[in-house]
């Protein structure tokens, strides 16, 4: 998913700052999320994507790693 706002929050939890998310996608190693055994989702599932191609719920404990 292509990043297209980031706020003071998101930018506190991630580490980059917005003019470096912005327009780039998760899988551009700018936000790598994985699950607990440090898969990447991006390449198994992103529940984000599934959520919103789905309209359904996913909930899943999920990580971010910092490239």
């Amino acid at each position: 998913m292509e990043g297209i706002k980031a706020d003071d929050g998101a930018e506190d939890l991630s580490g980059f700052k917005s003019s470096e998310v912005v327009g780039s996608h998760c899988f551009d190693n700018i936000l790598q999320h994985i699950d607990l055994e440090g898969n990447p989702l991006c390449k198994l599932g992103c529940p984000l994507s599934n959520t919103i191609t789905n309209d359904e719920i996913t909930q899943i404990e999920v990580f971010l790693q910092k490239s």
